[in-house]
Parts: C-alpha cells; structure tokens; sequence
C-alpha cells in the first residue's frame, strides 16, 4: 500500500501523463517563491546599509567582504545541492540549505564585529548557494517542460519585485530601525517558507545517484579566489600595495588557480569543465556575463556609500536614488526577452547594452556630484 501524497493537489512527479493546471502550479509556485525571493534580494536590501554597517564597526575597508563572502561560499556550494538534491531530493535539501541559510542570518543580526558580520554572512552563502538552483531543480521536477514557459513572468515578477523593492525598503528599515532587522527578518520568512516546502511531495531521491565528485576543485577555487580577493582588497590599507604579503596572497592565489585549472582539465567530472570554453561563443559570451555582472554590483554597492558619505544623504534617500539603477536592469532585461523573441538574433542584444553601460558609466566618472545626475548615469 503506497503513501499518501503529503499534497494531493500537486501533480506526483513520476506520472508520464501528468499535467500542471495554474491552481495547482501556484501551489508549487508558492512554496518555491519564498526561497527564491530571499536569495534574489538578499543583495539589495544589504545595499544602503553597507555605510551604517561601517559607522557602527569603525571599518569602511573590509564592507565589500559583507558581499563577497556570501557570493563565493554560494558559488562553492551549488554544483555540492545539485549532486545533493539527486541522492537525497531537491525539497529535502532545499529545506537544509533554507535552514543554513536563516542560522546565518541569526549569527549577522548579532554579530558585534565586522569579522563576525563577514563569517556569518559566509554561512549565509553556504545556505544561499541552494536556495534559487534548488528552486528552479524542484519547479523543473514537479512542471512539465511542455508546461514551464507559460508559467515564466511568475518568475520574472519575483526578480522584478526583489531587483526594485530590495534597496527601498533596506534604505527604509536602516533609517528608522537597524540595519540588524533585515536579518532578523529571514527568521519568520524562513519558517513561513520551511512550512510551505514541507507540503509539497519529497519528490525524487536516488541514493545511488554520484555524489560530489570534485572536492579538490570546489577547495581550490575558494582557497585561490578568497586568496586573490583578500590581496587585492587589502592593499592600500591594510598592507601596502609593494608588501610582500600583497603579493604573497596574489601570487599564491595565481598558482592555486593555476593548480585549479590543470586539475580541472585531467578530471572526469570537473567543477569547473574548461572543456565547454572550447564551444562556439561560448567564452565570448561568459566574458560579457562577467562584465555587465562586475559592473551592476560595482553600482549596486558602492553607489549607495557614495550618496551617504559622499553626498550625505540619508539611508533612505539613497534606496530611492538606487531605484532607476535597478529598474533600467529590469527594463532592459525585458526589451532584450522581446527583441530576442521576435527577431532571434541574441548578438545585437549584449553589444548595444555593453556600448549604453560603457557611455552610461564615462558619464558618471564626469558627472559633477549631484545626486540627480549620479542616480540616472547610474
């Protein structure tokens, strides 16, 4: 006798027959939705609050670390949830990650120190790093493909409403509360989202599934990433650009790459697969990812330290003064989907973007400081 579905009103997932109605996707929608949105604004709501965190700390040099730390333990960690997921089920491990992720919110909300601030954000990143691949894991096992792209602007809202509300609403709560409740607020959030995953079906598991294959990779792109990053961002002020321990963390870090990437190249299952470099633009194309990405953190992190110390004006104002940066993302991002849609040509979309950010940027490294200019060259 088989176990009753722990939801029957979604689909099971091992049915060839099965098709999703729109009551029955919003129940899954709604249970992924959470998680996703937490990893999606996490970035932007912590924005406005980067010069507070610094004024409280007594340390402006070592805010990018707040950043840093979660995207790189995130990036280590979602080839490990994607194995995870197959051996022991996507919604299974979600929950872990979901939980990893709300305990390292608790440890940022009472943090006392930016190192213990750092530390708990890099926990966070060890959660963070399964929280949207999972999502989209599990929406991928209980939807159909034939059902999926009519149910994309579901998704496309959630980016939307986390790219535009994350610097509004942080610059908000900093200016009339503390920068610590926008951890605390991941607690509820978190519990909401754990009770929701846990009425949705465990869904696939196969113990037998290979699980993480490249544990030397994984190890040796944090050691030489964090390497090269803690060189570069602590020259000038914590040692001086010439010392000899600047350049003992960039040049170790360059030959930990360098082991990384011959390591990479003789595995059977590497972390990093070097191999697919070699498909047609494919390298152009990641080169042009890693630049627009480079340049909308650049904005999303130091623009908000440039209004308040720079411009001196409030938490509040630079969320507000923040929010055409983000809706010209989202803008461009929708008129890039038509374009493509209707044309399928992708190559005018990335160039014409490139040539618009490079002019926008050039403009604002002549924009005289004025808060107006800055938020719309931004």
């Amino acid at each position: 006798m088989s176990a009753p579905d722990p939801q029957p009103g979604v689909p099971k997932q091992n049915d060839p027959r099965r098709q999703v109605t729109r009551g029955e996707f919003l129940q899954i929608f709604t249970a992924v939705m959470l998680p996703m949105f937490m990893a999606m604004i996490d970035q932007t709501l912590l924005a406005t609050a980067t010069p507070v965190v610094a004024a409280e700390f007594g340390n402006l040099y070592d805010t990018s670390w707040i950043a840093t730390a979660y995207l790189l333990t995130s990036a280590v960690m979602i080839p490990v949830y994607g194995r995870l997921g197959d051996r022991h089920g996507r919604r299974d491990v979600l929950l872990v990650s979901l939980a990893i992720y709300v305990l390292g919110s608790s440890l940022c909300a009472a943090s006392g120190s930016m190192n213990q601030l750092i530390a708990g954000r890099a926990l966070q990143g060890f959660g963070g790093g399964g929280l949207m691949s999972l999502s989209f894991a599990l929406i991928g096992e209980l939807v159909p493909p034939r059902q999926r792209v009519s149910y994309q602007g579901y998704f496309a809202i959630i980016g939307t409403a986390a790219n535009i509300l994350g610097p509004v609403v942080g610059g908000q709560i900093v200016a009339h509360a503390s920068w610590r409740w926008l951890f605390i607020a991941s607690l509820p959030l978190g519990t909401l989202a754990a009770w929701r995953l846990g009425r949705l079906p465990r869904g696939r598991h196969n113990p037998d599934a290979p699980g993480v294959a490249d544990l030397v990779g994984l190890a040796l792109f944090a050691v030489g990433t964090s390497l090269l990053l803690f060189g570069l961002s602590s020259a000038g002020h914590r040692f001086a650009w010439l010392s000899w321990q600047t350049a003992a963390c960039i040049v170790v870090g360059a030959l930990t790459w360098a082991a990384l990437l011959a390591h990479e190249h003789r595995h059977r299952a590497p972390f990093f697969p070097i191999d697919l470099l070699q498909v047609r633009g494919l390298a152009q194309s990641l080169l042009n990812a890693i630049c627009s990405t480079f340049c909308l953190l650049a904005l999303v992190f130091y623009l908000p330290v440039y209004f308040q110390l720079g411009l001196q004006t409030g938490a509040a104002q630079a969320g507000l003064l923040l929010t055409p940066v983000l809706l010209g993302f989202v803008a461009g991002g929708a008129l890039a989907g038509r374009h493509v849609g209707r044309t399928g040509e992708p190559k005018p979309v990335p160039v014409a973007g490139m040539t618009l950010a490079a002019i926008a940027l050039l403009a604002l490294v002549a924009a005289p400081p004025n808060k107006v200019l800055v938020a719309t060259f931004g």
